[in-house]
């Protein structure tokens, strides 16, 4: 008697993008490899770099079994691309609004950027109106103020447009 499940028999298919995802993957365990060689190359088994070598070398071969496999999967059905399989708006949306953040933070100082930053974030997820947005945004940006500047004394980016 077959005791198996018919679906642990059937071979699975690959979602969108999975093979992009692994061969960038790949690529980045690539580079992993070459920046822990460069560390001290292969001098010696207690050179300083031999530890970070031998992870990367593991994380390449697991990296390139991982490809292959993926390779030779068939081809799902389900309808999609990479970009909407892999980053939902709301990844894309927090990219944008974080890469934003980092380019102003210099011109308008941190507690300009960080509240338009925190506002747009809780905006956005928590849904919950303009008004409350922006006073919750006001009362953690308060918060870590006082915790990193006054308690801290942590310089934080000032605004350069002004000057």
């Amino acid at each position: 008697m077959n005791t198996t499940r018919p679906l642990e028999n059937a071979k699975r298919q690959s979602k969108p993008g999975e093979l992009v995802f692994t061969g960038l993957l790949f690529i980045g365990s690539l580079a992993i490899t070459y920046f822990a060689f460069s560390i001290s190359g292969l001098s010696s088994t207690s050179a300083p770099g031999s530890i970070p070598m031998l992870a990367a070398v593991f994380l390449l071969i697991s990296s390139l079994i991982t490809l292959v496999k993926t390779a030779k999967q068939p081809k799902g059905t389900e309808v999609g691309s990479f970009v909407t399989a892999i980053t939902p708006r709301v990844v894309l949306f927090f990219a944008f609004i974080t890469l934003a953040y980092i380019s102003i933070i210099n011109q308008f100082g941190f507690l300009a950027s960080s509240l338009a930053f925190l506002f747009f974030s809780i905006l956005v997820l928590y849904r919950q109106g303009f008004l409350l947005s922006i006073l919750i945004s006001i009362n953690v940006l308060a918060i870590i103020y006082v915790v990193f500047r006054v308690i801290f004394k942590v310089i934080l980016p000032e605004a350069s447009i002004w000057q």
